[in-house]
């Protein structure tokens, strides 16, 4: 295997998590709420996330895409930010390389990614 295409996976999988800390950033940024307490919850039965089940996109398909304790769906929008972010980063890696412009790079795409869904999710009627 490639250096190149070694790196690429790391990265991806370094985006999967960042991908999962900008999902908490995207829902409690608009509501004010501190992005380090409490830890992550249930947004309707307000349970906390255990540790097994908070593993970027593999918890949310191992709960079937629902709460361990309430048992109400969760949005796949969680895993999908997750797995963007981690493509993303996989891809970008591909297009700098290693270099010193890719950390920048991949904080200007997470930066991109929260600001487009809090956007999205914000957005008003004309």
């Amino acid at each position: 295997m490639s250096p190149l295409i070694l790196l690429a996976v790391l990265i991806g999988v370094l985006g999967l998590a960042v991908g999962s800390f900008l999902n908490v950033l995207i829902y409690r940024v608009p509501r004010n709420e501190s992005v380090v307490s409490p830890p992550s919850h249930c947004p309707r039965c307000d349970s906390e996330i255990l540790n097994r089940h908070n593993v970027p996109v593999l918890g949310w398909l191992v709960l079937r895409g629902r709460c361990h304790s309430c048992a109400l769906p969760i949005s796949a929008r969680y895993p999908l930010i997750e797995a963007a972010t981690g493509v993303a980063f996989a891809a970008l890696t591909f297009a700098v390389g290693l270099s010193l412009a890719l950390p920048v790079v991949l904080f200007l795409a997470a930066v991109a990614i929260t600001k487009s869904m809090i956007a999205y999710d914000t957005r008003q009627a004309a």
